[in-house]
């Protein structure tokens, strides 16, 4: 196969670009770490023997093309790359897109990634010729209605993902986990699918309160029941479903076979993912979502060594993140080779401090739970903590639907994108996201 460089449209290009940008960073993909692969997603020209590319073609993506056997009738996940089917513009021109797995090192969820990459690559030329509204957004909004297509397919036993979808479950779950009873946030309550009446502990033994085809439909009756429900370390209790039936509650020692869970987590926040299972689960929360990583460890590995370069003692780096996340209320790490000159230029806006290296856990964790973030050089050495980040404004502004914490990391990661650094959020429930301008 013969592989050329070819002129494009460069303004339909830069578009399509932009979408495939915004897509890779909202699926918090991880960008290629080796330096042979540049960038996540190429644009392709098929024509009999011959493969025009709009930039430079990567070895690893040879490689996946000519391994592929479908000819290009529907999309494949090579070793490195995902590769569309043969997709055609208003004009007839045929278009093959690339994006580089990005989850390859964390694909807890492969049906899921691909469900959501194959609808991408089937929406990407409508995207770009609309082009109307703010791609972050219009990007955010479409893995949201995604995310919720495939899991209420999943609720209902719907095996042809190709099927269209049917919206209903899933987006009354959504509302359920707004809903408060006697003053109490849905948290810590759960459902599970796939479970059959005779399989309960609890039984409701007629429908009355229930009496419409869509049983989940009743939000705030499903909102009461779930109070009773709960999960602990050995046992839990859970209101069972099965499609669009409540059937009962059933403990935890008696689940068996493939069931989906959802758990509530407060306020607009639940996820979906399988019994059993910690690590495989969609996260949503206030019409985001996001995967649950089971190795937050490989992703923060891979994006520190691609920072920093150097031998840091990143077992260690990673001791202090992991210590962090325990915190009760959410932080913020920042990760600097000029901490040092950072905390004389701060000095102001926080505390200096010296930690000696065998400090414990829980003492780290306390230290997180005043405002502001730890200042540490690369090495984890800390330097300040309480401080309050500056910052100036991006080009592209901030993330209007992230808080304060999140925007301030990222005015900061962009004032400071000279440098080598890595800003880490911790939101309450423990989990992560990791800034750096220039690659994360």
């Amino acid at each position: 196969m013969e592989y050329i460089y070819g002129n494009a449209d460069k303004y339909k290009t830069r578009i399509m670009e932009e979408y495939a940008r915004a897509f890779y960073r909202e699926m918090q993909f991880i960008d290629p770490i080796s330096k042979s692969i540049k960038g996540f997603f190429r644009i392709l020209r098929c024509c009999d023997d011959k493969v025009i590319c709009y930039r430079h073609i990567d070895e690893s993506l040879k490689e996946d093309l000519e391994n592929m056997n479908n000819g290009c009738s529907k999309m494949t996940l090579g070793k490195n790359w995902f590769i569309s089917a043969i997709k055609h513009d208003k004009f007839e021109n045929s278009y093959t897109f690339a994006l580089y797995n990005g989850s390859a090192e964390i694909m807890t969820m492969k049906e899921y990634i691909c469900y959501q990459v194959n609808y991408f690559f089937e929406s990407l030329l409508g995207l770009a010729e609309k082009k109307n509204g703010d791609v972050e957004i219009s990007i955010r909004n479409m893995i949201y209605e995604n995310a919720i297509a495939f899991v209420d397919r999943k609720i209902n036993n719907t095996i042809n993902m190709a099927m269209g979808p049917r919206v209903m479950l899933a987006e009354n779950i959504s509302k359920i986990s707004y809903l408060h009873y006697e003053g109490n946030k849905v948290n810590k309550k759960y459902i599970v699918w796939g479970i059959k009446k005779e399989d309960c502990d609890i039984i409701f033994s007629n429908d009355i309160m229930f009496n419409d085809e869509t049983k989940l439909n009743h939000d705030k009756q499903i909102r009461k029941l779930l109070e009773i429900t709960y999960k602990d370390k050995n046992n839990g209790l859970y209101l069972g479903c099965c499609g669009n039936k409540v059937e009962g509650y059933i403990s935890s020692e008696n689940l068996k076979g493939e069931l989906y869970l959802v758990e509530f987590n407060g306020t607009g926040k639940w996820s979906f993912g399988f019994q059993g299972s910690e690590k495989n689960k969609i996260i949503f929360e206030d019409k985001k979502v996001k995967l649950f990583k089971d190795d937050d460890k490989v992703t923060f590995y891979l994006a520190y060594k691609k920072i920093f370069e150097e031998d840091t003692n990143i077992d260690y780096v990673w001791k202090i993140v992991e210590s962090a996340r325990r915190q009760k209320h959410g932080t913020m790490l920042l990760f600097t080779e000029n901490a040092l000159s950072e905390s004389e230029r701060l000095r102001e806006a926080g505390y200096q401090v010296s930690v000696k290296e065998m400090v414990s856990a829980r003492s780290i964790e306390a230290l997180g739970e005043i405002d502001g973030a730890m200042l540490l050089d690369q090495y984890g050495r800390f330097y300040m903590i309480g401080v309050i980040l500056d910052g100036t404004m991006p080009p592209k502004g901030v993330d209007k639907g992230r808080g304060a914490r999140y925007n301030s990391a990222v005015k900061y990661s962009y004032s400071h994108k000279e440098e080598k650094h890595l800003l880490i959020i911790i939101s309450e429930d423990g989990y992560f996201d990791m800034i750096n301008y220039n690659y994360i």
